[in-house]
This record gives structure tokens, C-alpha cells and sequence, in this order.
């Protein structure tokens, strides 16, 4: 008789004198290929105890390492457990938010580097995007022009355009990179000072760059893109 349980994954057993930094390199092992996927409930204490050969305070200490880092989720109660979250890339954003702060990092360091990256993405989106990709982009500007119609300024939604770009590559390594610089720009940047004009101006040329990546122009993504970026760090730098 065939089950459908899943296979709980397995650990191999480690020395006891190691610390719990080794136990959560072999549980980011799992995270990392794909074995354990996010949402997915890891061993209970017990198991994960036997598994190692260790004792249940150093495997307390493992979890609460991978939940510090964000791959684990731990959740109290008769449903409780740890589960293994969603890979984003706010810790990274955080850290770099932090250098900001304290002058080690400035807004124009990161202009630059979208600079350099991001019309590189445009231009592969025009060769990649399928049309899920093609039609969030499309949603994204359309609900930006809402918000202009009445009257709110839709920051977040024209940040959310880039990522979407990003996404559209179907690389997970430079999405990481695009939304950890877009969450930073976010959290520290004072859109307040751009006057309706630059608003409505960054709407419009997010909807040239689409069009060129809809109709697969590599090379007019890639332009438009970078004014726009260009556009953005004057707008900024105006306004400092």
C-alpha cells in the first residue's frame, strides 16, 4: 500500500563537542537545494535531537540562529513547529539601510549602482519576460496611473516596477540584488520633495521601458531604463 506522507529529510549525526553553528549549516544544506522548500515543517526537537546526536538546548539555540536569520519561522501551539520561510532579502536591505545611516553609504553610491545594473536587466527582460511577467508589469503602471487620478502618490508601486523587471530576468540572484536596493530606497528615501511633475514623468517613462520590453527591443529597454534611473538621481539630487 503506497503513502502520500512526505518524507521527513534527513541528518546525519554530528560530534557532540561541535556548536549549533554546524547544525545550521546542515539545515541551510537542506534549504539551500531545495529539499526543504519555504513553508515546509522541519523535524520536531525530538527527531532533529536523535538526528544529531545532540541535546535539545543546542538544538534550541540552531533554530533560534536560523529564525534570527530569517529561514525559519517558529510558531507556538498544538500546530506549532518550525517551518522554513520565504528567502527575501530584507536582512541584507536592513544592513545596508544601516550603513546609510551612519554615512558609511550615501544615495548616490546607490544610484550608481542601479545604474550599472539595472538597464542590464532591461535589456535581458526584453529577451526573457514571458506574459505573466509582461502582464504584471502592465498591472503595476496601470494601478500607478490610478493613484495619480486620485491624487496619492504611488511611490511603492513605481519602485515595485523595477523589481518586477528584475523578476522577469528569472534570476533569483540579481532579483535578491534589485530588491534589497529597492526596499533601501524605500525606507530612506523622501519622496515627498519630487513635485507631481517628476511623478507623473516617472510613469511615463516606466511605460516606455515596457513597451520595449513587450516588444522585445534589447536595446531600447536597455536606454530606457537607464534614463530613467538618471532621471530619479537628478531629481534626488536636486532636491538634497
Amino acid at each position: 500500500m503506497s503513502s502520500n506522507k512526505k518524507q521527513i529529510p534527513k541528518f546525519e549525526s554530528i560530534p557532540r563537542t561541535n556548536i549549533p553553528k554546524i547544525i545550521v549549516s546542515k539545515i541551510k544544506e537542506k534549504i539551500f537545494s531545495g529539499e526543504l522548500k519555504p513553508g515546509d515543517k522541519l523535524p520536531s526537537e525530538r527527531e532533529l535531537v536523535n538526528n544529531f546526536n545532540t541535546s535539545r538546548i543546542t538544538i534550541r539555540e540552531a533554530i533560534r540562529i536560523l529564525e534570527t536569520v530569517g529561514l525559519l519561522e517558529v510558531k507556538r501551539g498544538k500546530e506549532g513547529g518550525s517551518f522554513v520561510k520565504e528567502i527575501n532579502s530584507a536582512y541584507y536591505a536592513d544592513f545596508l539601510s544601516d550603513m546609510l545611516v551612519q554615512g558609511l553609504l550615501n544615495i548616490s553610491e546607490i544610484t550608481e549602482t542601479r545604474l550599472m545594473l539595472e538597464p542590464g536587466i532591461a535589456k535581458l527582460s526584453a529577451k526573457r519576460a514571458n506574459e505573466e511577467d509582461i502582464s504584471r508589469m502592465r498591472e503595476c503602471i496601470n494601478e500607478a496611473k490610478i493613484y495619480i487620478l486620485e491624487k496619492k502618490r504611488p511611490r511603492s508601486i513605481n519602485i515595485n516596477f523595477h523589481n518586477l523587471v528584475a523578476r522577469s530576468i528569472h534570476n533569483k540572484m540579481i532579483y535578491f540584488e534589485v530588491t534589497s536596493i529597492t526596499r533601501i530606497m524605500i525606507k530612506n528615501v523622501d519622496y515627498s520633495t519630487l513635485d507631481n511633475h517628476d511623478v507623473l514623468s516617472t510613469i511615463e517613462r516606466h511605460e516606455k521601458i515596457f513597451n520595449a520590453i513587450r516588444m522585445h527591443k534589447p536595446e531600447e529597454a536597455f536606454k530606457e531604463m537607464y534614463n530613467d534611473i538618471e532621471m530619479v538621481h537628478l531629481a534626488l539630487k536636486k532636491n538634497e
